[in-house]
């Protein structure tokens, strides 16, 4: 009689966990979809934007891949002088 309670029980977690299954995929749908437009709505607004910038007269100059802004620093030579 237990074990047939108990097999019970385990057939209502399976369709449990089936249904929390299904409202998980279609929350993470959702969600995705969501993200979607979000990242819809960021590329027409930096279109825009560029655009904008475009019209007031900027411009846009290409930079090679190798050039940074900041140039390397020669390294401190005080490693290990500040107290633990």
């Amino acid at each position: 009689m237990n074990d047939e309670k108990m097999m019970d029980d385990d057939d209502n977690d399976v369709v449990g966990f089936a249904a929390d299954s299904a409202e998980h995929e279609e929350s993470s749908s959702e969600a995705v979809a969501a993200s979607v437009m979000a990242k819809v709505r960021a590329r027409a607004q930096l279109s825009a934007d560029i655009e904008a910038f475009l019209q007031a007269g900027g411009r846009v100059t290409l930079v090679d891949d190798n050039v940074r802004s900041d140039p390397p620093k020669k390294p401190d030579l005080n490693y290990g002088a500040s107290p633990i």
